[in-house]
């Protein structure tokens, strides 16, 4: 694998720059367990999907001070509701100022919505990525975007993130925290080369059977090692 480096090692640096071992093991997130996530409603899972959407290419800043009305104008993203929608409905939508005026997002909403109730036929959203094996991320990544309307690889990540599925995200501050250990070159956009991914996977994955972690801690402590020190200095002895 390229680039192969014992993970110890950024954890060690990692550590320092979070002031101990026991202050950086605080920040580290947990990932949502699997029976946790097969509990996820459908109509959650239609809000994130279609917020990642609309905050593909908009300010973030934006789309969250407009959500409440994208929550009252779906009502609520129920996708039965939704699916339900007629032509004129989502035009009025679509042109609607409390609402980000992009048409075809907007119809994408209703898209994504029949998607989501396709799937039910085989256990729903739900079940598909609470089962989906973590070390293969990437691969959830674009099935997601194969599935959804307007959503990208990198939003998939994100979404997944945000649900509480244990992975990790194609920042890009992950790109540059490989390029500071000289690991591995990655794009950080929104559509990353496949083969930088399947080198990406193999290499967390190696790293989180060598640390028992999660990849979401891997990629908290790999980010943290190149974050500058916290104000209480290294508390380790390490330096």
């Amino acid at each position: 694998m390229p680039g192969r480096l014992a993970f110890r090692r950024i954890r060690a640096e990692a550590a320092c720059r979070a002031g101990g071992r026991l202050r950086l093991a605080a920040t580290l997130p947990d990932p949502r367990p699997a029976a946790a996530l097969r509990e996820v409603a459908e109509r959650r899972w239609l809000a994130l999907i279609s917020r990642a959407t609309f905050e593909s290419g908009q300010s973030i800043e934006v789309v969250a001070r407009k959500w409440p009305d994208f929550e009252a104008a779906f009502e609520g993203f129920d996708p039965d509701a939704v699916a339900a929608f007629d032509g004129a409905r989502l035009d009025a939508l679509a042109a609607d100022e409390k609402l980000i005026r992009h048409a075809k997002k907007i119809r994408a909403v209703q898209r994504n919505a029949r998607a989501l109730i396709r799937l039910r036929a085989r256990g729903g959203l739900a079940l598909a990525v609470a089962e989906w094996p973590v070390r293969d991320i990437t691969g959830l990544w674009h099935r997601l975007a194969a599935e959804f309307r307007f959503l990208g690889v990198a939003s998939a990540a994100l979404l997944l993130r945000r649900i509480g599925k244990d992975g990790f995200v194609p920042t890009p501050d992950l790109a540059d925290a490989l390029r500071y250990w000289s690991v591995v070159e990655i794009d950080g956009g929104d559509r990353p080369a496949r083969p930088s991914q399947d080198i990406l996977q193999a290499l967390f994955n190696a790293w989180a059977a060598d640390s028992g972690r999660p990849l979401c801690q891997v990629e908290a402590i790999l980010l943290r090692s190149v974050a500058p020190p916290g104000p209480e200095g290294c508390a380790c002895q390490c330096m």
